[in-house]
C-alpha cells in the first residue's frame, strides 16, 4: 500500500503533496510495528438493544 501511494500520488487530483507525505509516514510506521511484532488486533461485536439504542440517548 505505501508503494502504491507513492506511485499514484500524482493521480490523486486535489489531495496536497504534504497530506500523502504525512499518509507514507505513518504507512511506515504501521509497516515497522508489524515487522517488529508490536501490533496486536482485537475486534469488538456490539449490538444495539432497546429504545433508542445508537442515537446516543
Amino acid at each position: 500500500m505505501l508503494e502504491q501511494t507513492r506511485a499514484e500520488h500524482a493521480r490523486l487530483g486535489g489531495v496536497s503533496p504534504e497530506y500523502i507525505e504525512r499518509t507514507c509516514a505513518g504507512l511506515g510506521h504501521w509497516i515497522e510495528g508489524g515487522a517488529q511484532g508490536d501490533l496486536c488486533w482485537g475486534l469488538f461485536h456490539m449490538r444495539e438493544t432497546g429504545e433508542g439504542a445508537g442515537l446516543g440517548c
